[in-house]
């Protein structure tokens, strides 16, 4: 069962300039879920992970808004550790493993900054090409308002599809709220205004209501938070509406939240299934013929979906040697697998493939004679590989087929060297699995 869980942002007004209208920002839309028995840590990374965004600059926006988000980061926790998925202009997934909690989020956390840089770069800051983006609140409580009660304040204005940010520019809101002269006051301003009375022109927007501190568990009441919402609403609203000659242009109007279906659920965990990826192995190997059994080495370059079919163009080199003749066997090969997913790391392939046999002798004495020989190459393989973060990929697996023709080397009425056609190998390694971004 997945527990959705709502953003939670820092407990703490964090004081930053503002930046300058044209300043390059990237929207960030995150979402954290978690099994029944990770709904503490979900919560705890939750909140981290936010505070981190909006300290970095970026904007964060409710679950499922309806503005466009340059990245958007999916966090799911259970038994097996962490799932960390960032979807900009293409998709990256990485994993983290279960272990002690705080390390546990301390790796998301520094995961998820790596992987929305990197969705960033790519995107080349799409937020600043000068398409539309939703209004952000910058929340400004002062001393006056307990990290508590602020907390839920922005847990509040975010459930009720408000974009929030730290670094406001001129067509943001900025949300003053505090309590003073015996009376709750908020304020709303331009992003780069400030709240201090002195150091403003009139306020757009003011809702006082009188009274004493107010009692505690008055945000779970809404009280509140709806106030807030109004005062925003009205300002937003009132921003859209036509301006005279002389007046600024409006700014973009806030688009209302749209929760994710089932079915976007659904495609979600289906789509890296169809994910295409460019997998480098390299290998050792052990052939065994009649006659002997040789090592040697290999690599392997595969094209294809991630789960699904791929192609590959793979080379081994197996020395084999004897007494009186030195053999160095060579087997280039074009192959086709089939993928299958083994939970949310590993998976096995069954493939075919064929190719060439090149044998290549040379005498360990000056009067023997060299040579080289050519022979088919085909049969089957199957792999079982566990993907590791970053995309190292850790394999092992089995050939059988058909290589060669059988060839023996034979020295003073002696046989020297013999295999069979016939072979059975084992193999195992290391790589690495790319996945290839494609507009999506």
């Amino acid at each position: 069962m997945l527990l959705t869980i709502p953003i939670t942002l820092s407990l703490a007004p964090v004081q930053v300039a503002p930046l300058p209208q044209l300043q390059e920002v990237t929207t960030v839309q995150l979402r954290v879920t978690a099994d029944e028995a990770h709904k503490d840590l979900a919560l705890t990374l939750e909140r981290r992970l936010s505070d981190r965004l909006l300290q970095d600059g970026h904007r964060v926006v409710p679950e499922g808004a309806g503005a466009k988000a340059t990245v958007v980061v999916l966090v799911h926790l259970d038994d097996a550790g962490a799932r960390v998925e960032t979807r900009g202009i293409g998709r990256r997934i990485e994993t983290v493993a279960d272990g002690d909690p705080e390390v546990v989020a301390l790796e998301v956390q520094q995961l998820t900054t790596f992987l929305v840089d990197e969705a960033e770069h790519e995107a080349g800051h799409r937020d600043a090409t000068g398409a539309p983006r939703s209004i952000a609140v910058h929340l400004d409580g002062g001393p006056s308002l307990e990290p508590e009660l602020l907390a839920r304040l922005q847990v509040g204005l975010l459930d009720r599809g408000f974009a929030l940010t730290r670094r406001p520019v001129a067509d943001d809101l900025r949300l003053c709220v505090g309590f003073a002269d015996e009376a709750w006051r908020i304020d709303v301003v331009g992003g780069t205004e400030s709240c201090t009375e002195s150091d403003r022109g009139p306020r757009p927007a003011t809702l006082d209501f009188g009274g004493a501190q107010l009692p505690d568990g008055v945000l779970l009441d809404g009280e509140l938070l709806d106030r807030a919402s109004a005062v925003l609403g009205r300002t937003t609203r009132d921003s859209t509406e036509p301006a005279p000659p002389q007046d600024s242009e409006p700014g973009p109007e806030l688009t209302p939240v749209v929760p994710l279906t089932e079915t976007d659920q659904s495609e979600e965990k289906q789509d890296p299934k169809k994910s295409l990826s460019v997998t480098l192995t390299a290998a050792g190997v052990f052939v065994a013929r009649a006659g002997g059994v040789d090592g040697g080495a290999g690599v392997r370059l595969r094209f294809g979906q991630s789960h699904g079919v791929g192609g590959a163009i793979e080379v081994g080199v197996v020395p084999a040697f004897s007494g009186a003749v030195r053999v160095v066997e060579t087997t280039p090969a074009a192959s086709v697998d089939w993928r299958i997913g083994v939970g949310e790391r590993g998976w096995v392939s069954l493939g075919v493939f064929g190719g060439v046999h090149v044998h290549q002798y040379f005498p360990r004495d000056a009067d023997g004679a060299r040579g080289q020989r050519l022979g088919p190459r085909y049969g089957g393989a199957v792999r079982v590989a566990l993907q590791r973060r970053r995309g190292l990929v850790v394999f092992g697996g089995a050939k059988a087929g058909v290589s060669g023709g059988g060839w023996f080397h034979v020295r003073d009425g002696r046989t020297v060297w013999r295999r069979s056609r016939v072979f059975v190998g084992l193999q195992a390694g290391l790589g690495w699995d790319f996945a290839v971004r494609g507009r999506r």
